[in-house]
């Protein structure tokens, strides 16, 4: 999936403005909330696709077909295991968020951070929290630590863990869990009514960084 998402912002400017969104659309090539020339945007590039439910795709923009339904069948398997594992948390069978809130949604967000000569005056990401309901995993580089948390007015790196995600608790979710299988090692970023927001951070390296970010959300939650 790395390679995959790799070549794609490898490829010219006009091949990927094949898949570029609307003004009215979320799903596609190019940047979200672009309402003005003169306003500061992200270091970096980027695709979304929203993945699950299978009805609610829009297979214009998939550029990367084959590694993206493979990764997203995946990944939605660990995401119901922490969903089912956030109800027996809260006393509940397995499947009692799911009765409460909803089947799981998912959309996939790949981020390409291009090389800069002046990495020190740019950010990758602007500082922010999650606004999911429930959770994101983020599928880092493994070789650049590129991710920040703010910790007592300080940023801590976030070193990456080969084949693993971080999960990113929503700021509507105040659970402290640490979840493991052998299939999957997943570092949780707490949020345990001691930080009950956590803000990120994704500082630009000089060679440049991509990072996929896979987020769920609830059957009727609003996108953000």
């Amino acid at each position: 999936m790395m390679a995959a998402v790799a070549a794609f912002f490898e490829l010219p400017l006009q091949e990927k403005k094949k898949y570029a969104k609307a003004a009215n659309e979320i799903q596609g090539y190019g940047q979200n909330f672009v309402v003005s020339e003169q306003q500061k945007l992200d270091w970096s590039d980027m695709i979304y696709l929203i993945t699950v439910p299978p009805e609610n795709r829009n297979y214009k923009f998939w550029a990367l077909t084959s590694p993206v339904e493979e990764h997203s069948t995946e990944v939605q398997k660990a995401a119901e295991e922490i969903y089912a594992n956030f109800s027996l948390l809260m006393g509940m069978d397995r499947d009692g968020l799911k009765k409460l809130l909803g089947e799981l949604k998912q959309g996939i967000r790949m981020n390409y951070y291009p090389a800069c000569s002046r990495p020190n005056l740019v950010l990758g990401i602007s500082p922010r929290t999650d606004g999911s309901l429930l959770f994101t995993l983020l599928l880092q580089d493994d070789e650049i630590t590129g991710l920040q948390i703010k910790h007592k007015e300080s940023w801590i790196a976030v070193k990456p863990i080969p084949n693993s995600l971080v999960v990113n608790i929503g700021d509507a979710t105040d659970v402290a869990i640490v979840f493991k299988t052998s299939v999957l090692n997943c570092l949780t970023i707490l949020g345990n009514g001691k930080y009950k927001r956590i803000e990120q951070l994704r500082t630009q390296p000089l060679d440049g960084n991509m990072v996929i970010i896979r987020r769920n959300r609830l059957e009727n939650e609003p996108r953000v």
